[in-house]
């Protein structure tokens, strides 16, 4: 936008509408959050506006990946936030020196300041706070032959329900699950998640057919720690532990009748 609109002209209703991971209990080596606002956002550097406190109410410095650009959406309503991956990956300089930001059985609260401009130039109608505690670092393979799934009844437009294990990564679940008909094709519909990212849930845009059926899993689809079916973002073990010989991508077939 073209310079700030002064403070008294501005009635913003902008504001934060939701934080991913929704669930309060996140592992120590977390590696991203999503914050979604009501309106577009100025395309400018939020990094000043958004802080982890700890329990004392103490800012966390260098918490964050510093970034040139700001990681928005096209339409400037959601903003990723990475944790800094030198100190989430052991081994590298600034884990070693300074460890991760975040400690296991510790609280915290993310904070984004009201301050923060929208597209207009006017700052937030009021501040947000996400308090959650931090559990032990997770070392999984994401693992899809885990997962339940409640099928639904051919003829209706019941949905499918994928239960995974534990919280998966916002971005993966919208985008990297999808349902293929027999020949292949991908279904149009609408997809929810629930029980903090841990459901995944699919209303076909047409009734299902009574035949086979596949849920297709991208290759990059995490966990919330940056673990994917094909290894994991941080093997601190050297074991190795990569699922190499498998395809990047996944399936798993269900049949309606």
């Amino acid at each position: 936008f073209m310079g700030t609109v002064p403070l008294q002209a501005c009635e913003s209703t902008a504001a934060v509408r939701k934080v991913y991971p929704t669930s309060d209990a996140l592992p120590e080596n977390i590696l991203r959050l999503y914050v979604y606002f009501t309106a577009p956002m100025a395309a400018t550097d939020p990094a000043q506006h958004i802080v982890l406190h700890d329990a004392s109410g103490t800012v966390i410095p260098d918490v964050f990946l510093p970034t040139r650009f700001a990681l928005w959406s096209p339409d400037r309503k959601r903003l990723t936030v990475i944790f800094n991956p030198a100190r989430v990956k052991t081994g590298l300089e600034a884990n070693v020196t300074r460890g991760r930001a975040l400690a296991a059985g510790r609280t915290y609260t993310l904070f984004v300041d009201p301050a923060m401009r929208d597209a207009t130039g006017c700052q937030l109608a009021s501040g947000y706070t996400k308090r959650f505690h931090v559990t032990p670092e997770d070392f999984d393979i994401p693992a899809p032959e885990t997962w339940t799934m409640a099928l639904p009844t051919p003829g209706t437009r019941e949905p499918l329900r994928v239960t995974l294990n534990g919280s998966h990564d916002h971005l993966s679940l919208a985008h990297g699950l999808r349902v293929r008909n027999a020949d292949g094709t991908v279904l149009a519909g609408r997809i929810s998640v629930k029980d903090a990212e841990s459901a995944w849930i699919f209303t076909p845009a047409e009734s299902w057919a009574a035949t086979q059926h596949t849920l297709h899993i991208d290759g990059k689809f995490e966990d919330l720690a940056g673990n994917r079916t094909t290894g994991l973002f941080d093997d601190p073990t050297g074991q190795g532990r990569l699922n190499a010989a498998r395809s990047p991508n996944r399936q798993i077939e269900f049949g309606l009748n």
